[in-house]
């Protein structure tokens, strides 16, 4: 198996287990990070989580191989620390509410796991492109340019899924489904987490959807 598929389905099954967790001792939040402030750009990442020391371990290890995987990683920095910055710069660049800087300087990402698993599927997909499309820049350029309704409604059409079904499975009013796809109207934070998760168990891989300039 692709070494990147191998770390993404590894991401997949602590988030399924962090989730079983979570909804069997609610209310509790997912494993998150928050890096303070250092001399390199990388900073010192800390993981707050109320998932048991054993889980934490397990993410870890997954985020260290995944940071030797992915290589470049500075001699001075910790693969742990390294992941994380890059998993938390890969989704500031979407806009996405899983990241946030406060005013002291401290960056937050939340839910490691699934944010990892979603970074794991970017990273295999760019490969991909590389190696099968020399115009690969170009076409990720035009994917990024997609409104999130227009990802929605793809993302929909190739889990063949009518608005109804899509409704179903996200718990999301079926008209309001039809006015997301149509652009009428943006979908909250917190419904296009909906979306994600719904459309990430259907196609068995990490969905992202990217919020347009």
């Amino acid at each position: 198996m692709n070494p990147w598929r191998e770390l993404l389905k590894r991401f997949l099954d602590l988030r399924d287990e962090e989730e079983q967790i979570i909804q069997q001792n609610a209310p509790r939040f997912f494993i998150r990070a928050v890096g303070d402030p250092a001399p390199t750009e990388y900073g010192t990442w800390r993981i707050f989580h109320q998932v048991g020391h054993s889980f934490q371990v397990r993410v870890e290890l997954a985020c260290a191989d995944a940071a030797r995987l992915l290589g470049g990683c500075p001699s001075e920095v910790h693969p742990v620390d390294y992941w994380i910055y890059r998993v938390f710069v890969f989704y500031q660049g979407l806009l996405s509410n899983r990241v946030k800087v406060l005013e002291n300087g401290q960056r937050v990402l939340e839910n490691i796991c699934d944010c990892s698993a979603g970074y794991c599927g970017r990273v295999e997909l760019e490969k991909m492109y590389k190696v099968f499309s020399p115009q690969a820049q170009g076409l990720e350029a035009s994917l990024s340019q997609r409104t999130i309704g227009e990802q929605i409604r793809d993302l929909r059409t190739e889990s063949r899924w009518t608005a109804e079904e899509l409704a179903e499975a996200t718990g999301i009013d079926e008209r309001t489904v039809r006015r997301h796809e149509n652009g009428d109207t943006e979908p909250y934070a917190r419904t296009l987490l909906k979306y994600e998760h719904a459309f990430s168990k259907r196609l068995k891989r990490q969905v992202v959807i990217s919020k347009t300039p």
